[in-house]
């Protein structure tokens, strides 16, 4: 199964790190676009799957230097605990 159908996320984060090197016109919507899946996904309980974790480490490890981004740390930790 391709990426684009079992990780919506995690493919839009994939666009978006791509679109930083390759398609910056792009960059910032595709960007806003995977942080609003990751808080959607992260906001669900307890359901996480492989796809948003690998999202989230995609978007933390690309993001800008002075970029406002939650690292995964922070989005998983209470998540994890309850």
């Amino acid at each position: 199964m391709s990426v684009r159908k079992s990780s919506t996320v995690l493919f839009t984060a994939i666009l978006a790190v791509s679109a930083k090197f390759f398609r910056k016109d792009l960059y910032q919507s595709l960007l806003l676009s995977a942080q609003q899946l990751v808080v959607r996904g992260t906001g669900e309980g307890t359901n996480l799957h492989i796809g948003l974790i690998q999202a989230c480490l995609l978007l933390v490890y690309w993001k800008e230097p002075q970029g406002v981004l939650l690292s995964p740390h922070s989005i998983l930790t209470p998540l994890i605990r309850s």
